[in-house]
Parts: structure tokens; C-alpha cells; sequence
């Protein structure tokens, strides 16, 4: 009987202890729920401040996202769709701000902060032993969430821009590069000048539609190299661009100085776009 009474009494103490956890004051169980009710596919603007850094403004329009600041470019739509996911990821543990001092928890000031319309993320410390981060939500609530999105947060503003130097809707209608034109002709093949010899349409084609599908390894800011040569772009949407071009023994940069940015493309590939196709014959 002593025994039963002694097991029954440690039981007793476990689920006291146990409720103690449950409901410390201010502190919910770890379970799983939302940083917020938002969807990703329903936010339309995104402002990203962090401390040393320029600010990022983001825009999607007609299913795309737009940089507006501080470049005025196509977004990396993968980028900007990884970073969405913060507003519906997992929060493991929320408890009320209310009056605690938000400097214990580096939300104040905060090391990074993010507006999905008009819903305000600001982001804190690890939590030294679940290694999860601080967020503060719209909510008003303190949330331990996966730590997934600081980092993309701090990351340069060059890391939102789309890789792809033209976008689906952007149509190459002339192409101007030292030594060689090519233009799309009313019946939609091209004519490449000067040439002595005939280059098949196929090869033509294949070759403009490198160009459209142009894409960096890397985007950085515009430095101030200066540059002899240069490939000028006109569009069919009457729109036109002008590229400076450096040449190193490993990679080729497209510099677009009227919005500050230059495109870093691995050597043979710059290559094969700046040289022209070659006939039949020649190969």
C-alpha cells in the first residue's frame, strides 16, 4: 500500500511539474502554429529595412515581382516567393509582448524588419538553445520561428534582381554589336549585316534566342570600369538598352549604368553570344 502511495505521489509531482511548463505565465506549449494568417500568393508590396543596409521595395504586378528601390528592375521571382513563405511558417512558441522589454530578445532596436503590405515583421535574437529566431508579428506576439529568413533578409539588395537580363514579355526586335546587326524583319525572320555568306534561319533564330534568354551567374552593383565596347538593344515594345562590356579570362560583365547593375556571365557563354553564328560551311 506504502508503495502504491509513493508511486501515486510522484505522479502527482510529475503532472504538477509538467502543468508548470504548460501554462508558465506569458508562454504557450511548443506546439505548431502560424507566424500569421497571411498568404503568400495574396501580398502585393514588400519593404525590407535592415541596419547598414538599403532598404529593398518590392511590387508584384501582373504576377510578377518588380524591384522599385533600389533598383527600378524585374525581381528574382524564386527569391522573393522563398521569402513570401515567412508569413504563413511555423511558429513553435508565441507569448504575448505586452510589457517585456523587447531589447531582451534584440527586437529593440530590431536587426531586421519586413512589411508584406501592411503587416510589419521585425525580426530579434536566436534563442540560445532551441537556435530558433525571435520575430515579432503583427499580432503583437513574440514567436520562436525556424530561423530561415534573417539571413535572406540581410543579404544584398543585388540578390532580389532577376538573373535574366530580359524578361518573358521583353521581345529583342534589333541587336547592334561591334561588328555585326541583326534585325527581325516584317515576316519575322532576321537579317543579319554585314555577312558574305548565308546564314540558315535556323542558326539566326538560335542565336537571338540565346540572347533573350541571357541569364547571369551573379548581379552586382555597376563599378566604375570603364569600357570601349558596347552592344546596343532595341525592343518591339519601342523600349531600348545599351550594355557595356568588360571581358576577363574567366567571365564576360554586361553593365547596364543606367540602373547601376552589371551581369556577370561565365566566359564561353558571353562568347558564344558575341561572336556571330556561324555557316554552314565554316563548321
Amino acid at each position: 500500500m506504502s508503495r502504491n502511495l509513493l508511486n501515486l505521489g510522484l505522479l502527482v509531482i510529475v503532472l504538477l511539474l509538467v502543468a508548470v511548463v504548460m501554462w508558465e505565465p506569458g508562454q504557450q506549449q511548443d506546439v505548431t502554429s502560424k507566424l500569421s494568417s497571411l498568404k503568400g500568393d495574396d501580398i502585393h508590396r514588400i519593404h525590407i529595412q535592415r541596419d547598414g543596409l538599403q532598404d529593398i521595395q518590392l511590387e508584384k504586378r501582373h504576377g510578377n515581382w518588380n524591384m522599385l528601390a533600389p533598383y527600378r528592375v524585374a525581381a528574382d521571382n524564386t527569391r522573393v516567393r522563398a521569402l513570401l513563405r515567412l508569413a504563413d511558417t511555423t511558429s513553435h512558441v508565441s507569448f504575448a509582448a505586452g510589457d517585456r522589454k523587447l531589447a531582451d530578445y534584440g527586437l529593440k532596436p530590431v536587426l531586421a524588419q519586413v512589411t508584406f503590405d501592411d503587416s510589419l515583421f521585425q525580426f530579434g535574437n536566436l534563442e540560445q538553445i532551441s537556435k530558433r529566431r525571435y520575430v515579432l508579428a503583427p499580432d503583437n506576439e513574440i514567436h520562436l520561428a525556424t530561423d530561415l529568413f534573417y539571413y535572406q533578409l540581410r543579404t544584398s539588395a543585388t540578390q532580389f534582381v532577376s538573373p535574366r537580363l530580359f524578361s518573358n514579355t521583353q521581345r529583342i526586335s534589333r541587336l547592334q554589336l561591334a561588328d555585326h546587326q541583326y534585325e527581325k524583319k516584317h515576316d519575322g525572320s532576321w537579317l543579319m549585316t554585314p555577312t558574305t555568306n548565308t546564314i540558315p534561319a535556323d542558326k539566326l533564330n538560335a542565336y537571338i534566342d540565346n540572347w533573350q534568354r541571357l541569364r547571369a551567374s551573379r548581379i552586382s552593383a555597376a563599378g566604375e570600369s570603364i569600357s570601349d565596347e558596347q552592344v546596343s538593344i532595341e525592343l518591339a515594345d519601342g523600349n531600348s538598352l545599351v550594355l557595356d562590356i568588360l571581358r576577363n579570362e574567366n567571365e564576360v560583365v554586361f553593365i547596364r549604368r543606367n540602373i547601376g547593375l552589371q551581369y556577370h556571365v561565365p566566359l564561353q557563354a558571353a562568347e558564344a553570344l558575341l561572336t556571330p553564328p556561324k555557316t554552314d560551311a565554316l563548321e
